[in-house]
C-alpha cells in the first residue's frame, strides 16, 4: 500500500509541473504519479489524494465539456505551498 501522506505530496508535485493556466486530466496525473512509486498507484488512491488536496484549497477540479472529463490544477494557495510563487 502506498503511504497516503506521500501520495498527497506527489499529487501536488505532478500538478506543479504544469503552468499556472494548464489543467491536467486524471489519466495524466495518474501516469505522472507512477514515476514516484515502485508499485502501481490505484485510481482510487489518486482520487482520494486529489480530493484531500482540494479540501484544503491546494488543488482545484474543473469539468472540461469539450473533452467530457475532469481536469485538475494547483490553486494559487497550492502554488504557494509548493514554493512556486
Amino acid at each position: 500500500m502506498i503511504d497516503p501522506l506521500e501520495l498527497r505530496q506527489q499529487v501536488r508535485r505532478v500538478l506543479s509541473a504544469a503552468s499556472n493556466d494548464t489543467r491536467l486530466s486524471e489519466p495524466y496525473v495518474l501516469a505522472g504519479l507512477q514515476r514516484f512509486f515502485p508499485t502501481p498507484v490505484k485510481t482510487k488512491e489518486m482520487m482520494d489524494a486529489l480530493a484531500w488536496n482540494e479540501a484544503r484549497g491546494w488543488a482545484e477540479k474543473f469539468f472540461n465539456p469539450d473533452e467530457d472529463r475532469d481536469e485538475w490544477k494547483l490553486t494559487p494557495r497550492g502554488r504557494t505551498k509548493e514554493g512556486l510563487v
